[in-house]
């Protein structure tokens, strides 16, 4: 009888260790999930806080209304951020659909400034802020001709990013900052 009992005993032994079994491969299935659903969380969260600059970054065709000659044209670019932002370019049509010079800004600080079209090589005046104007700085928004192609600058986190004409922002690939 007390072989049979010692029988039962390891038969219980051998169940009960098979439910652990079952329940620590329970447990790490669902730790699986649930890391897996953190670590998305983190990715979308990680991809939002890279994105927050560089959604602060605009620009549109805009005139210039009042103190400068009829049909003065420019654009103005605005950095709604906290952070500098780098190496800006900016490819502009202008009247007619001509191909203007692309502007080029080493830095553009936070704010919003305004850039007249310019007969000079450079083909752009100095950047001013929009607010140091006393005429208005209205965005031309009906305009066929005149219109921004492309916005591509380096956020503070050294990514690089495209706004192409029609809005939609991308990453394009990260960049070595430089030394020196």
């Amino acid at each position: 009888m007390g072989e049979t009992w010692g029988s039962v005993a390891e038969w219980i032994a051998a169940v009960a260790a098979i439910g652990a079994l079952v329940a620590a491969v329970a447990a790490g299935v669902n730790a699986g999930k649930l890391f897996g659903i953190e670590s998305g969380r983190d990715t979308v969260s990680r991809n939002s806080r890279e994105q927050s600059q560089a959604e602060a970054v605009s620009v549109w065709i805009a005139a210039c209304i009042g103190d400068r000659a009829p049909g003065s044209y420019g654009v103005v670019i605005k950095n709604a951020s906290t952070n500098v932002v780098y190496d800006v370019e900016v490819a502009v049509l202008g009247a007619g659909g001509a191909e203007l010079p692309t502007i080029t800004l080493t830095v553009l600080p936070p704010g919003s400034y305004y850039l007249a079209e310019s007969a000079s090589s450079y083909g752009w005046e100095f950047a001013s802020e929009v607010s140091n104007f006393d005429a208005e700085i209205r965005p031309v928004a009906k305009s066929k001709d005149r219109r921004v192609m492309v916005l591509r600058f380096r956020d503070a986190a050294n990514l690089r990013w495209e706004r192409l004409k029609n809005g939609p922002l991308q990453q394009l690939e990260r960049v070595e900052a430089p030394i020196g």
